[in-house]
């Protein structure tokens, strides 16, 4: 980290993005590695091990990305081709990091750091993140939804397509959650209220800046939609 605010500090692009790329290439380099069929073998020997490196290796991605506290367009292509390294390790992997919370903690740090450091531009990788975060089975669904409605406060009408074609993930999954959460305790009450606020609060937000992406599964698709029927139901 403090490596890379002395990369960002640097006076010009051309000595900036070769100390950026500098300080990428080794957990860029592992992700690439892994997401290769010639990692295969090696993953099958160990898939534990390589979801902690994995892990690790996106950690790192955002950790460095925390010495560039705002946007800056010349580096933005150097953000841009890690994402997708990371985009294409989950898409060939996905199942590797299942039943590990680790990378999907890791990936949901990165993808806040990268609404800071990238601003608009992170919407569009954000698309191919999104349906990992989402389906893994350790996914934590309220700091999920609350991510996602600070990306709706933030961006505002610009995350209209992004809420468009995931709004049944971004609502339903944690919905399902907050449907089979016990009430046993005061604490377990407790948890269920925050999902069930927070998830109410992204709603809110999206009626205020993406209003038609809400109104539309509800109003085109009818009650045979559960989607449509969820959103009813719940609000």
């Amino acid at each position: 980290e403090a490596l890379a605010s002395l990369v960002a500090a640097l006076p010009a692009s051309e000595h900036m993005r070769p100390a950026l790329r500098r300080l990428l290439e080794g957990p860029v380099g592992t992700l690439a590695e892994l997401s290769s069929e010639a990692a295969a073998a090696r993953i099958a020997s160990d898939p534990q091990g390589c979801a902690a490196w994995a892990a690790r290796s996106v950690d790192a991605i955002g950790t460095v990305s925390k010495g560039f506290a705002r946007a800056q367009a010349c580096s933005a292509p150097d953000w841009a081709a890690a994402l997708q390294v990371v985009g294409r390790l989950l898409e060939q992997r996905g199942q590797l990091f299942d039943g590990d919370g680790g990378m999907s903690r890791s990936t949901l740090f990165l993808c806040r750091r990268m609404v800071d450091v990238l601003g608009d531009s992170f919407l569009g990788p954000m698309d191919a993140l999104l349906p990992f975060l989402y389906a893994s089975s350790q996914a934590d669904l309220l700091e999920l939804t609350t991510f996602a409605h600070q990306v709706v406060c933030q961006h505002q009408k610009k995350t209209h397509p992004l809420i468009q074609k995931w709004l049944h993930v971004l609502f339903l999954r944690p919905l399902e959650a907050f449907k089979q959460l016990p009430e046993d305790s005061e604490q377990l009450k407790r948890e269920k209220f925050e999902l069930g606020t927070t998830l109410l609060l992204l709603l809110k937000e999206i009626a205020q800046r993406c209003p038609v992406a809400l109104l539309e599964p509800m109003l085109l698709q009818g009650n045979s939609s559960p989607l449509a029927s969820e959103l009813v139901g719940f609000l």
